[in-house]
Formats: C-alpha cells, sequence, structure tokens
C-alpha cells in the first residue's frame, strides 16, 4: 500500500525476463504480487490497505474495493457530522 500501487500491478510486470522479476521476494516476502490487494487513500495520503484471498483475482479486488467504498462512506459520513456539530456549536 505505501507504493500507492495494487498487488495486481505487481503481478502485471513480475514475470521472468522483465526488470520486476523477483520483487516478490523482497521485503522479506512481505510484497505481495497476487491479485486482490488494494491501498486505502483518503484525501491523496495512504492510510493503509485492504487484501482479500479466496475468490479469483477480480472477485477479491471487487471485494476489496467495496470494503473500501464502505470504509470511505464511514470517513465521510463521520466529517460531516463533525462539521455539523461545529455549526452547532458556533451558535
Amino acid at each position: 500500500a505505501a507504493a500507492r500501487k495494487a498487488t495486481h500491478e505487481y503481478n502485471d510486470v513480475c514475470v521472468p525476463g522483465n526488470l520486476a522479476f523477483g520483487i516478490h521476494t523482497a521485503f522479506g516476502g512481505r510484497l505481495s504480487v497476487v491479485g486482490g490487494g488494494l491501498p486505502v487513500i483518503m484525501d491523496d495520503e495512504v492510510v493503509g490497505g485492504i487484501g482479500l484471498s479466496s475468490g479469483t483475482p477480480d472477485q477479491d479486488i471487487d471485494c476489496a474495493q467495496a470494503g473500501i467504498d464502505f470504509f470511505s462512506g464511514k470517513v465521510s459520513e463521520a466529517k460531516n457530522r463533525h462539521r455539523h456539530m461545529g455549526e452547532l456549536s458556533s451558535i
């Protein structure tokens, strides 16, 4: 997530003969190149990552994105609630 890339993006370039081949062995094996991992970005800043693995890569990506969308909605609700509370306190 820190590199702002989804895991499937690494998979696309991690093939023999490519410069990125072998990247999956970097960082003590902590880098996944299997589709299903997405960075969580809020206000243009990486705040975390989410990864799934039980379906096809496309299914896992869709589920990960659904989780991000849900999380983003909750963050927006909290920001709106906080903003509304600030407006009430200035009355």
